[in-house]
């Protein structure tokens, strides 16, 4: 799970959706835990 967490080389390369998916998981993940 958390390799799939950590931003890829591509997500890098196109950091707009990638970078927005990634970031509304974690929050996701993070208001879950809260």
């Amino acid at each position: 799970m958390s390799d799939k967490l950590k931003p890829q080389p591509t997500a890098s390369t196109a950091n707009t959706s990638p970078a927005e998916s990634a970031d509304a998981a974690l929050h996701h993940i993070v208001d879950g835990f809260l």
